[in-house]
């Protein structure tokens, strides 16, 4: 399990020509080069918010000469897995599942560092900088990629605010909150 940043990183490229040759037939048509629709499935969700986020901190942006027109996702665990605060199992499957399942389960669980906190939030003077290690845990601080690509000052976020339409289907009988929908995720 390679996690949604490696895959995402190893999908823009062969995207990118491809979109090159799509878009350089369409040139005569309109000042638009082609419209983009994503679908996807599962893990494939969060690979392609990364990918779409990818496109749109380019210089210029993959979306001035793309109409973002359509994204929908089936099934994609968008917030990671939930860790529920008193709940033991919830502890247990956090540790067990961000080791077991390699990158993608320390990025589902949160348990990744994408973004050093100093980068993160540079206006906290309580950080440490980027790199450097706290020496309770041995670990660098820092913020994980779920939650900076759900954070509207970075391109993930603002690449999927760009698509006029957005779509979410959840399974109806999933126990994991991550993959469904209730009334007020809606409001």
């Amino acid at each position: 399990m390679s996690g949604s940043a490696w895959s995402g990183a190893c999908v823009s490229p062969p995207y990118l020509e491809t979109a090159a040759k799509t878009a350089a037939a369409h040139r005569a048509a309109s000042k638009i080069d082609a419209l983009l629709l994503v679908c996807s499935y599962s893990l494939g969700g969060l690979v392609a918010r990364y990918v779409l986020g990818l496109l749109d901190s380019r210089s210029p942006s993959f979306f001035v000469t793309a109409a973002p027109c359509s994204f929908t996702t089936f099934a994609s665990p968008a917030i990671g897995v939930p860790v529920y605060s008193g709940s033991r199992f919830s502890r247990i499957a956090r540790a067990v599942g961000g080791n077991l399942l390699s990158r993608t389960g320390r990025q589902l669980y949160e348990r990744d560092v994408f973004l050093p906190s100093a980068r993160f939030d540079p206006g906290d003077k309580n950080e440490k900088p980027a790199g450097v290690r706290s020496r309770a845990k041995g670990r660098i601080r820092g913020e994980p990629l779920l939650k900076v690509m759900a954070d509207p000052r970075f391109s993930f976020y603002r690449a999927l605010a760009k698509f006029e339409r957005f779509q979410v289907f959840a399974n109806t009988c999933v126990l994991a909150p991550s993959l469904s929908l209730s009334q007020p995720d809606l409001t």
